[in-house]
């Protein structure tokens, strides 16, 4: 029978290195791989992890958005800021480099035509790429936002108090739903849970409304909201208030 080993006494790990990943794999040294622009960097002695040119991303469905970015940071020298929302800012822009910027994304096919709903909504990954979700999320919510807009139109609201929507497809809330106006949790397959009252600005938790709603009775169940709100709404009074 093996004995306990004493406190102190060394004995050979046998753990493998980290086998998990990001993009671009992992290097035989046991590091990650760095994923960067450029070309390949001469690497310290015994490794063999060096950077990826961004050139292996290639753009899609016609829309180069990002060979359009790396053109607009050439060309201008600004920066470009990523937001907790998903949102990409060129920084310091001034106005004859705007009309250049608005040049090139044309040029690259990219358009700025989001509807607002699109525009104040997030949802994680979730199936089939995260191992931990238990539904959809961003497969999902284009389809939903479509339905949360028609509902939201029918209600007679406009857009200027259209409100935040964050969906994620487990309660690891990757997306922060429970920071949204409308902040929708998956709980199992096609079964959410639907949160409402946090804010605009993200400063303030919502509550939970609704549990365990199919996909397809979500916006049903919003729309009923949505014409309350139209009915009894204060001046000035957002969504989620």
């Amino acid at each position: 029978r093996r004995s306990r080993p004493r406190i102190g006494s060394a004995r050979p790990s046998k753990r493998k290195p980290d086998s998990r990943s990001i993009p671009g794999g992992r290097c035989r040294s046991g590091r990650f791989r760095r994923i960067a622009a450029g070309p390949r960097k001469a690497t310290a002695a015994g490794s063999s992890c060096s950077t990826s040119s961004a050139a292996a991303f290639a753009d899609a469905n016609g829309v180069r958005l990002k060979s359009a970015l790396r053109e607009i940071v050439a060309q201008t020298g600004r920066d470009l800021v990523a937001t907790p929302d998903q949102s990409l800012i060129l920084a310091d822009v001034d106005d004859a480099q705007r009309a250049r910027i608005d040049e090139i994304l044309a040029e690259h096919g990219v358009t700025n035509a989001a509807d607002t709903f699109a525009r104040r909504a997030m949802a994680c990954p979730a199936l089939p790429t995260c191992g931990l979700a238990l539904a959809e999320a961003e497969r999902f919510m284009p389809a939903l936002l479509d339905e949360l807009h028609a509902a939201w139109t029918a209600a007679g609201l406009d857009d200027a108090a259209i409100p935040t929507v964050r969906m994620t497809g487990c309660p690891n809330s990757c997306a922060r739903p429970t920071l949204a106006e409308i902040g929708i949790i998956g709980g199992s397959l096609d079964r959410y849970y639907l949160y409402l009252g946090g804010n605009a600005a993200s400063t303030r938790l919502n509550r939970p409304y609704r549990e365990k709603v199919a996909g397809a009775e979500l916006a049903g169940v919003l729309a009923e909201v949505f014409r309350e709100y139209a009915a009894r709404r204060q001046p000035g009074e957002g969504f989620g208030d």
